[in-house]
């Protein structure tokens, strides 16, 4: 999964945005 983050700057992006997501549904 490392690498394909690295090739994606996008997914990358995407990742972030979720673990926002998920911080905020468990708050």
């Amino acid at each position: 999964l490392d690498r394909f983050l690295v090739k994606t700057p996008r997914y990358d992006k995407d990742i972030k945005t979720l673990m926002r997501a998920t911080k905020k549904m468990f708050e």
